[in-house]
């Protein structure tokens, strides 16, 4: 199935924030076998694509899904080797420590180091140490050995695995954005009633320029962002801070951050869902940042929606998602391609 191949290669593929190339390699690659695509880098690392379909959109559409993760860049070697670092974007420090991590285009294994447990002060014992007090151990004695591998500026990510498991479900890391890239693939594949375009944007996780970039050099009328919504259906989590779950859909929302949707085309959804058999749920927690927010605000304004898909554990070495929210993703994608090109 196409859709978990390009899934695997997508997780698999390490690119944190600035530092999309090897994601990138894999997203040309899959859109130079579709037929009916052209595809361009611009100057900070979009991919940006226009779809030529059977008829002229009355009405010009751009869904847009991003290719970077959360990750690290080395900041300091010291005298013994060990390796400071910084966050790119934001992680979780309560699932790094003890995490297996690889470095720079070589993949430089290491280790996230931190002070052992029965070395603790008192002051220490129980308490989470921050990402500052944590280092990378790539068996180096000195630092003129470390300095050979890896050097001040290399960008880390958590080390992947993928699979699927369970009733459904597949797990891997940095599934919250690469699973927009495979939906969007998948769109990209299907003969399209109308023309669109697509974004394959950089740097979501530091509320980077990317995707406002992209609307600014697509000029389109409307806009879809194609991203993981934070599910809250785990223990410990209830009343609205569920913001969405699995297995119950595409996600959508009034708002996320400072983006506000456009509202019009925000209640045309559950009907476009309804009339394609698509379950469909609505956000209830809207903190999180949002691709829209730089994209509705490009040029003269760009009515933006979200039609996202539900995922667990974001910005960690894993995320989990149901397969079935993807495929209904995909369905939506390509209704929405059609509904919107003549709205």
């Amino acid at each position: 199935m196409a859709l978990i191949e390009n899934l695997k290669a997508l997780s698999l593929a390490n690119g944190s924030s600035g530092d999309e190339s090897a994601v990138r390699k894999v997203i040309l690659a899959a859109l130079a076998e579709i037929p009916d695509c052209e595809a361009a880098v611009d100057g900070v690392g979009n991919i940006l694509v226009e779809k030529h379909g059977a008829n002229r959109a009355e009405k010009r559409v751009m869904f847009c899904a991003r290719m970077d993760e959360a990750g690290f860049i080395i900041r300091n070697i010291d005298e013994n080797g060990f390796i400071t670092f910084e966050c790119v974007g934001k992680v979780d420090p309560r699932v790094v420590i003890g995490r297996r991590v690889l470095i720079g285009d070589a993949a430089v294994p290491a280790l996230v180091g931190s002070k052992a447990l029965h070395m603790l002060d008192k002051s220490e014992d129980g308490v989470l140490a921050d990402t500052d007090k944590l280092y990378f151990d790539i068996g180096a004695d000195s630092k003129e050995e470390a300095e050979r591998r890896v050097h001040i500026g290399d960008r880390a990510v958590f080390e992947g695995s993928f699979c699927e498991f369970g009733d459904g479900f597949a797990m891997g890391k940095a599934l919250e954005g690469r699973a927009g890239c495979a939906a969007l693939l998948e769109l990209l594949s299907a003969p399209a009633k109308y023309d669109f375009c697509a974004c394959f944007a950089v740097r979501k996780e530091v509320e980077g320029v990317g995707c406002g970039a992209a609307a600014f050099t697509l000029a389109p009328d409307a806009a879809v962002i194609v991203d993981g919504a934070p599910a809250g259906d785990i223990p410990a989590v209830s009343g609205d801070k569920r913001s969405c779950e699995l297995g119950k859909g595409v996600v959508t929302a009034f708002k996320d951050g400072r983006t506000i949707y456009d509202t019009a085309l925000c209640r045309r959804l559950p009907e476009i869902c309804a009339a394609n058999g698509i379950p469909m749920q609505v956000k209830r927690n809207f903190t999180e940042y949002s691709l829209g927010e730089d994209i509705h605000a490009a040029k003269g304004g760009v009515r933006t929606i979200c039609a996202e898909y539900p995922v667990r554990y974001a910005r960690s070495s894993g995320a989990v998602l149901k397969i079935s929210d993807l495929e209904h993703e995909v369905k939506l994608l390509k209704a929405l391609s059609t509904e919107l090109a003549r709205a």
